[in-house]
């Protein structure tokens, strides 16, 4: 039923050049399978309608983009790129359809709503203290690595980012690579198969599957979708069974789960449900089993897909304040992931979504200087969320430049190697140990020091540094000061803080390149002083 015929060539122009190594058709992780996917119903044309799958007074259109070719860069350092689209629908059967295409496109490549280094002035306009240094990330790090502009806006289609961002709950084993693969075992599963005919034909190898659009999940509109809709009754079902508690946000009434209600373990999982679902059961099985088999990604999937027949996305989170408000009171809810509600809501819906993971979370403790000291064990408070929506505003961009700038740090990219320690984990422990934040070490490795809030508000403050440890936790201790150093021979090693009566190892810096050449004398100066020492 569902044909790619048509080979539409789409030019998007004014992109980075340095984009070309992010532009992502496909993987070799999954051979032949488009990542790249469209999908819209537009209003009708007087061109009449193309195919059988037509709901009323609207035309389908869906593909995906074939390959990419970039022209020639312009004296400003963007160029134009060059899209092969297979669609189901000949270019220039109407005007109307040809631009929304082309808008389509440029969303997933992340032009459409993309940030610039003019967006931070706006991101910032409630916390000038902050603008210098994310403009100094900008100008020496991101423009190096992503050129002009850093991609953003609708980058999946709406319910395929529902899908993949499903998969990426409770953090996969492979990252990336096993999202993908849920993603594509949930497409091959429930969507309907696509065939190529006409100028595509040739593509026949391909793999691609089409799933009902946000609108007709909302209208529960699956007349072209038989499988999928079977499949929906048995989630409907389990919806209805388990999802029986309600919380509101301004005007808008949420459905979720009791925590106790759902079982987390496989076994519990399928000694549970065969008797309360009866003949849905397989159904609901086959998804867990999509998901790699783990029921509280199952779970996450239910409530992304369930909620916006009742509480329609686009506008329950239409004003920032409500997601602010669903963000910050209601990540417990079982089935509602915050993190991945607003990774979607903002990379397939263009909403003002801020997701805090790990690196996000780091950032706005040190570099934006809301809490410097903080060990990064704990979630951001509710002052300290409010407090970030009323300094700034496009929460969404300001995230982007955060994500850059933490994956530049994470793989140690050359560019990076001189910022952002304080996000690192700090010792032997890992995760479970503390962050870095700002420290005396972390911060002398770092050229962000002159525009970081964080390392100006520490900058005076005494430390002690003594090359025997017993020494440094009694004159901290006696001092009361915050920061002592560790020394090896007087070349500074480690870094321990003291307090609320505990004395504790908060960095030891293998990762600083700090010879044996460079030595400091025991005793108190401030860490201005000592940062100026090395």
């Amino acid at each position: 039923m569902f044909s790619l015929d048509y080979l539409h060539k789409i030019t998007i122009q004014d992109v980075p050049l340095q984009w070309m190594t992010r532009v992502e058709l496909f993987s070799p992780d999954l051979e032949q399978f488009p990542l790249m996917y469209v999908h819209m119903l537009a209003d009708r044309e007087d061109a009449g309608l193309v195919g059988d799958y037509n709901p009323d007074t609207k035309q389908r259109i869906f593909g995906f983009v074939l390959s990419a070719k970039w022209g020639e860069v312009k004296t400003n350092g963007l160029c134009n790129i060059e899209l092969n689209f297979a669609c189901n629908i000949p270019q220039e059967h109407s005007p109307e359809y040809d631009i929304l295409i082309t808008d389509e496109l440029s969303n997933r490549i992340g032009l459409a709503d993309k940030v610039s280094y003019e967006d931070l002035s706006h991101i910032c306009a409630n916390a000038p203290e902050s603008l210098a240094l994310l403009q100094k990330i900008w100008r020496d790090k991101i423009e190096v690595v992503y050129g002009k502009y850093i991609p953003h806006g609708r980058i999946f289609d709406e319910m395929y980012g529902i899908i993949r961002f499903s998969a990426s709950g409770n953090a996969p084993r492979l990252g990336k690579t096993s999202e993908q693969r849920m993603l594509y075992w949930y497409m091959k599963d429930l969507g309907k198969q696509i065939t190529y005919g006409n100028e595509v034909g040739q593509f026949k190898f391909m793999e691609s599957y089409l799933l009902p659009t946000y609108d007709e999940l909302i209208d529960e509109s699956f007349g072209f979708f038989s499988n999928f809709h079977s499949f929906y009754l048995s989630t409907k079902k389990f919806w209805e069974l388990e999802y029986t508690n309600f919380f509101t946000v301004g005007d808008h009434t949420f459905q979720y789960a009791e925590t106790s209600s759902l079982p987390i373990s496989a076994e519990k999982f399928e000694s549970m449900y065969p008797a309360l679902l009866g003949d849905d059961y397989d159904n609901i099985s086959k998804l867990r089993q999509i998901y790699n088999r783990m029921p509280g990604r199952l779970y996450g999937y239910i409530w992304n897909l369930m909620t916006p027949v009742n509480t329609d996305f686009k506008l329950a989170f239409d004003e920032r304040d409500t997601f602010k408000e669903f963000y910050r009171d209601h990540s417990g809810k079982k089935g509602s992931s915050s993190k991945v509600i607003a990774c979607f809501l903002q990379q397939a819906f263009g909403i003002e979504a801020f997701p805090i993971d790990t690196w996000v979370k780091t950032f706005i403790y040190y570099p934006l200087g809301l809490s410097p000291k903080d060990n990064g064990n704990g979630d951001p408070s509710k002052d300290m969320q409010n407090d970030l929506y009323s300094k700034y505003k496009r929460l969404d961009k300001l995230e982007k430049l955060i994500w850059a700038s933490s994956m530049g740090n994470k793989t140690n990219k050359t560019e990076f190697l001189d910022i952002l320690w304080c996000q690192r984990y700090g010792t032997d422990r890992g995760s479970s140990g503390p962050c870095r934040g700002a420290n005396p070490l972390s911060c002398s490795n770092c050229i962000l020091r002159d525009e970081c809030p964080a390392y100006q508000s520490i900058k005076d403050e005494d430390i002690f540094v003594s090359d025997d440890i017993s020494t440094l936790e009694s004159k901290m201790e006696r001092n009361g000061l915050f920061f002592g150093i560790k020394t090896d021979n007087g070349t500074p090693r480690k870094v321990y803080t003291f307090q609320n009566g505990k004395f504790l190892e908060r960095d030891s810096h293998s990762g600083l390149d700090l010879p044996t050449t460079i030595t400091v004398g025991d005793g108190k100066l401030t860490i201005d002083e000592f940062v100026d020492l090395l």
